[in-house]
């Protein structure tokens, strides 16, 4: 039987977690990248001095997160930024397909600042572009740069959430419905 990873691609605020949150009340196994290595790091196995930039994982951080899924058959994930992190998979035995979220950047702000209200509640939409544009090494002095918005242009399937939460609820079922008949998963 192939191995299936499916990675879930979108900026902050896209609704990259709701959908693995789904997936998984629907059952099927998924995870963020970054768990993986925060586990490695508290159990002493990985140095977090050892981290380059933000945004760029190494092939030994990749291998933290394959170590602990490569008994599954099929994975929803989340949280790499680069299409040679996705290789990564691939040359281990994955067949792997990309699942990208679009969504105005209006949205996401809104999306965002509803949430960290209570945390952050001093933060703007001009703070949040500001992330976005460190977040993709476009302000000189951050070298950050992560690809997300390569990753969502290549995506095999995309899908958007610029409308409501039921609308993108539509879109995960209709989702669900083409990767049984396409993958049968």
């Amino acid at each position: 039987m192939k191995r299936l990873l499916f990675h879930i691609s979108g900026r902050k605020g896209s609704g990259k977690t709701t959908l693995l949150e789904w997936f998984s009340n629907d059952g099927y196994f998924t995870t963020e990248v970054r768990f993986h290595l925060e586990k490695a790091i508290a159990r002493g196995e990985f140095n977090p001095k050892d981290i380059p930039d933000p945004f760029w994982w190494t092939e030994q951080m990749v291998n933290l997160c394959y170590q602990d899924l490569k008994e599954k058959s099929l994975v929803f994930i989340t949280g790499l930024y680069h299409h040679n992190e996705l290789d990564y998979f691939i040359r281990r035995g994955y067949g792997v397909h990309n699942i990208g979220i679009s969504v105005k950047t209006s949205k996401r702000h809104e999306r965002i600042l509803r949430r960290i209200k209570e945390k952050e509640g001093h933060l703007t939409a001009e703070d949040l572009h500001q992330k976005d544009r460190k977040r993709e090494g476009r302000i000189l002095g951050y070298k950050e740069k992560a690809d997300v918005e390569s990753l969502i242009r290549d995506s095999e399937i995309l899908l958007s959430n610029d409308g409501t939460l039921q609308d993108f609820k539509g879109e995960y079922l209709r989702l669900k419905k083409f990767l049984a008949e396409t993958y049968k998963v």
